[in-house]
């Protein structure tokens, strides 16, 4: 694929927010020499004259760039290797003046960029790793977090962005205060290409953006730093700040949307994100990509037990996040993008360990970090042990005919205190004193029979780890309180599936919602000699729905 980059670009003015001009000379433009930082890479890339120099001759700071390989040119598979390469046949189109322009190579147009922003040096892979040096990119491989991490900042390369301006004719039909409006609310739908673009697939580019001290999107006539955005792309404006405080969860949260070119890729790109993690790993395009990527999940899940925190798939995807799922990506029946790559997590999804969460979409909280306390577990290759409390039905207990039906519904209360009273159901935890209310339905009047069908199919599912009987169904009274317990389950349990285990010893939650009083726990299954993790499980009220219960630890092993 070959872009198009216009010299002259619009940006938002410094000195008035909500105003967006037209710069021959970018706001922004660094106008000294960049300090020069701790670490410096092997290689950059003079820019004057695009040579490549040792990293250890220059003694000023440097910029990095980011950027998806398959808009750098025509991508090929090599019929020898059955690999992708690149073949730059200089289509690249860069636009000088209005009625200017020409075709060139890519790094032409990155040469032109980095005249515009006056950046001296750069680092980007094409140049500044040999890709036929296999020791030389494995070197430099375990590097790439400290490469981004140290330069001043990156450019985000987003060919897609582009401002719709209109024509001199049009705009003279307006006032300036309208035009200036009409501007800014285009520059707003312009940033929306940003989320779609093919930089925001990659898994590559979503280390690099982590990594980053500040991004510049630059696009076809349009460029913004990250600082500048509006929450459109909240996410990816405040990965920096944000990346400190997050768990795995997250981190896998976007990770599993993305896509790489090479399989290997997707563990050492996710790797560079976790430097302990990356020593760890051996470097080798050549090794088993299934034992390569069980050494990698068993040490993430070493670091922190939020990788069973995840549930169905796309159950996030209308809540902001910025990346979409992978199957919105790649829409052919083999699902690959269009340079030939193709999603790991799908093919390999069956012979990997259920608690890496390859079967459903990890979750995050939108404010706030996942929290929980839960220390007690140990990862060995696909085996992880986890010794905690847990709910599951007794053995001995009657298995009811769950079917609700309109003359299953309990009389409403006679006092007449509850106009519009909700419909529960009590259960009782081992060692409990009293029983617990369980919220089903918020209102007596909206019942109807699709209501009926999902409210059996709650108590079928809440029968698989507590004592439930139809004839525990009643209505709310004012004075009462009750919790509510949701599911979000990878697999369908309404099936006659035994041995269900909410592991009520590991709960999640988020630091900025624990006033909510609401906690995720994992949720397993038996598989033949061990069980599987097959989802999560909302607890609305954990304290009083725990209150009084009596729960014995016992340990799990979870492939």
């Amino acid at each position: 694929m070959y872009i198009t980059y216009n010299t002259t670009q619009w940006a938002k003015d410094p000195y008035d927010p909500i105003r967006v001009g037209q710069f021959a000379v970018p706001p922004g433009r660094i106008t000294t020499a960049l300090p020069k930082p701790k670490f410096m890479p092997s290689k950059l890339i003079r820019t004057f004259d695009m040579k490549v120099v040792p990293g250890s001759q220059v003694n000023e700071g440097y910029c990095a760039l980011s950027y998806s390989w398959n808009q750098s040119g025509d991508i090929v598979l090599d019929p020898l290797t059955g690999k992708s390469k690149r073949k730059d046949q200089g289509k690249h189109k860069l636009i000088r003046k209005v009625h200017s322009e020409e075709f060139v190579r890519f790094e032409t147009i990155i040469q032109q960029i980095c005249h515009s922003f006056n950046i001296k040096y750069i680092w980007y892979d094409q140049l500044c790793i040999n890709q036929n040096d296999f020791e030389e990119k494995h070197r430099e491989l375990r590097h790439i977090h400290q490469i981004y991490s140290s330069a001043y900042y990156t450019i985000a390369l987003v060919p897609e962005f582009s401002i719709k301006i209109k024509s001199t004719k049009e705009r003279k039909r307006l006032s300036e205060q309208d035009n200036a409006a009409d501007l800014y609310c285009n520059f707003l739908d312009a940033l929306d290409e940003i989320s779609t673009a093919q930089w925001s697939k990659r898994l590559w580019t979503l280390t690099e953006a982590i990594k980053s001290h500040q991004l510049v999107y630059v696009g076809r006539n349009i460029h913004v730093y990250s600082d500048q955005v509006v929450p459109g792309i909240k996410y990816i404006s405040q990965m920096k700040q944000r990346f400190e405080h997050w768990n795995v969860n997250t981190v896998l949260f976007y990770a599993h949307k993305r896509i790489s070119t090479n399989d290997h890729d997707r563990v050492f790109a996710l790797a560079n994100l976790f430097p302990d993690v990356m020593e760890k790993l051996s470097i080798d395009y050549n090794q088993s990509l299934e034992e390569l990527m069980i050494r990698f999940y068993e040490r993430l899940a070493k670091r922190d037990i939020t990788i069973l925190f995840f549930g169905t798939l796309n159950q996030c995807k209308d809540k902001g996040a910025l990346f979409q799922n992978i199957n919105d990506n790649n829409n052919d029946s083999n699902n690959k993008a269009i340079d030939g790559s193709k999603n790991t997590f799908q093919h390999l999804y069956n012979e990997l360990p259920s608690w890496t969460g390859v079967a459903g979409e990890h979750r995050l909280f939108e404010w706030g970090e996942t929290i929980t306390s839960f220390k007690n577990y140990d990862v060995v290759g696909r085996i992880m042990r986890v010794t905690c409390t847990s709910i599951t039905r007794d053995e001995t207990s009657y298995e009811e005919e769950l079917t609700v039906k309109y003359e299953d519904l309990p009389p409403l209360p006679s006092d007449g205190r509850n106009s519009d009273p909700e419909l529960w159901i009590t259960t009782q935890l081992p060692g409990q004193s009293c029983s617990k209310n369980v919220r089903l339905h918020p209102s007596y009047y909206d019942i109807n029979e699709d209501d009926l069908l999902s409210i059996s199919n709650e108590l079928r599912k809440l029968s698989k780890f507590m004592p439930i009987t139809k004839k525990k169904l009643r209505w709310s009274k004012v004075v009462e309180i009750a919790c509510s317990i949701e599911f979000d389950l990878t697999e369908d349990i309404d099936d006659g599936s035994d041995d269900c285990i909410i592991l009520s010893g590991i709960d999640f939650s988020s630091n900025y919602y624990s006033h909510f009083r609401k906690r995720y726990y994992p949720v397993i299954k038996k598989q033949n000699n061990y069980f599987k993790v097959i989802g999560t499980c909302r607890i609305f009220k954990p304290e009083y729905f725990f209150s009084d219960c009596i729960l014995l630890e016992r340990t799990f092993i979870i492939h």
